[in-house]
């Protein structure tokens, strides 16, 4: 009866240790995880931030183009 209390407290040593790996492989991949979260949201926010300038710079390229045209055709109107 000894011998198997003994090998029922191995076994129940041996399940506290997996346990206890688990818990420490699952920590480390919860910060991990957070990690990446936090990149992707900085990434996001210079994405963001990135076309947020790009449609600044199409609006005055636009804006400039209009200007340009507007100039070209009040110099051949005044060819004519």
């Amino acid at each position: 009866m000894n011998a198997l209390v003994d090998q029922l407290r191995q076994k129940l040593a041996q399940q506290d240790a997996r346990i206890s790996s688990l818990e420490r492989n699952n920590s480390y991949l919860l910060r991990r995880l957070g990690e990446v979260y936090n990149r992707l949201d900085s990434f996001e926010s210079d994405t963001e931030e990135t076309e947020n300038i790009t449609e600044k710079v199409k609006a005055e390229i636009r804006c400039s183009k209009t200007g340009e045209d507007r100039t070209d055709q009040g110099d051949e109107r005044g060819k004519d």
